[in-house]
């Protein structure tokens, strides 16, 4: 999306407000496989199309991480075979982000230091995802949107051989979220 938006649209204003201290993981696949950035071990003139996008948005403050590239270790199958180090982490990508003084977060977890995190559905976490929704349809965007890495649904059992936030049910429920608010939207108006 973050290409589409830059590369494709050239948004120049995102018009929205967002007072917020952002802290920004650059992915391995979007540094590496999409080309959104430079990869911080590559010797050469650094550049981020997230950075730039989000620098577009009023009053917010990017932070600066530790280790803003390091592997998350998620992607691909390493978090299903070396899942304790996975998960080590991941924590510390989220400690990163806390050290830092980031004020956003896309997930929830326990007291600060977290030490515990999980994946949240669209509707539980502090992101007001309607005024999300507003600002997609506000600048213009009509592409394709779909959920990602959502938590296991209470009846739903895991398989393991399914990497984890991508299962069914929870997948289904994320994409009729983001259908209705995108609806609600519409039928209220993007200015509601």
């Amino acid at each position: 999306m973050c290409e589409f938006i830059f590369d494709v649209l050239k948004v120049e204003d995102l018009k929205i407000n967002f007072p917020y201290k952002v802290g920004v993981h650059q992915s391995c696949h979007g540094l590496r496989g999409l080309k959104l950035g430079v990869s911080s071990e590559l010797v050469t003139t650094r550049y981020s199309k997230v950075h730039s996008l989000l620098k577009k948005a009023e009053g917010i403050e990017l932070i600066n991480l530790d280790r803003e590239d390091e592997c998350c270790g998620f992607g691909g199958t390493f978090s299903i075979f070396e899942p304790d180090i996975s998960v080590k982490m991941g924590k510390e990508r989220v400690l990163d982000h806390e050290r830092n003084g980031a004020e956003i977060r896309d997930l929830s977890g326990g007291a600060k230091p977290s030490t515990h995190f999980t994946e949240t559905f669209h509707d539980e976490g502090d992101i007001d995802m309607y005024e999300a929704m507003k600002a997609y349809i506000e600048i213009g965007f009509d592409g394709p949107m779909r959920p990602d890495h959502v938590p296991v649904m209470a009846t739903e059992i895991e398989d393991p051989k399914m990497r984890g936030g991508y299962t069914t049910l929870g997948g289904l429920f994320a994409t009729g979220y983001i259908k209705g608010l995108a609806e609600s939207v519409a039928k209220n108006g993007s200015k509601a």
